[in-house]
């Protein structure tokens, strides 16, 4: 309350506050809050339909709009279920893999569906770029060379691959003091 400036946004803040409030305690209102939310495809999880009455194209499209607000939770929540309705399509592995990469204490599951997407998509470059740059958040570059290599071979042309594989190459031999001889050589011949 000691900074001026900020009373109009406090006093505007506290209006929406109360207007929430107020929609939640009024039954009619919040049903119909409720449904408008759902119509503009707001991360609910169908309430209205059965999980069978649910298409994996809904799903997708659910999980889609849910990244565009960069809402990994909520895009993790859908394509679970594309995943769990359509487990052969390499796409959802993929996506369900870069969503659960935003997350620290998911990523070990995000390598299982980035492993999966692969598996039912050898050519899938994009698939190969993310899991690259998880294995790189993750602090293991060295598992994410054979990745970029793999994109390269599959497109010698790929501008992204092509440069992390030359920054981490840079960085590897940039880490190695003496890189010319091997550690016994060292050894034997210092003075």
């Amino acid at each position: 309350m000691g900074h001026s400036e900020w009373l109009d946004l406090l006093q505007d803040l506290m209006a929406r506050l109360t207007i929430a409030y107020k929609t939640l305690l009024d039954e009619p209102k919040r049903v119909a809050y409720d449904k408008q939310i759902a119509a503009a495809g707001a991360f609910t999880l169908g309430q209205d339909k059965t999980e069978s009455e649910e298409t994996v194209d809904e799903c997708l499209t659910r999980a889609k709009q849910a990244l565009r607000a960069h809402n990994f939770a909520g895009s993790i929540l859908w394509l679970r279920k594309c995943v769990e309705i359509a487990p052969d399509v390499a796409k959802h592995h993929a996506m369900l893999g870069r969503s659960l990469a935003a997350f620290p204490q998911y990523r070990q599951d995000a390598v299982r569906h980035f492993s999966m997407a692969i598996e039912l998509d050898q050519w899938n470059t994009s698939a190969y770029f993310q899991f690259g740059e998880l294995y790189e958040v993750m602090g293991l570059p060295w598992r994410a060379v054979p990745h970029y290599r793999r994109i390269l071979e599959i497109d010698p042309e790929h501008a992204k691959a092509i440069e992390r594989l030359a920054a981490l190459e840079n960085e590897t031999a940039s880490a190695k003091p003496n890189s010319g001889k091997s550690f016994l050589s060292r050894m034997l011949h210092r003075k």
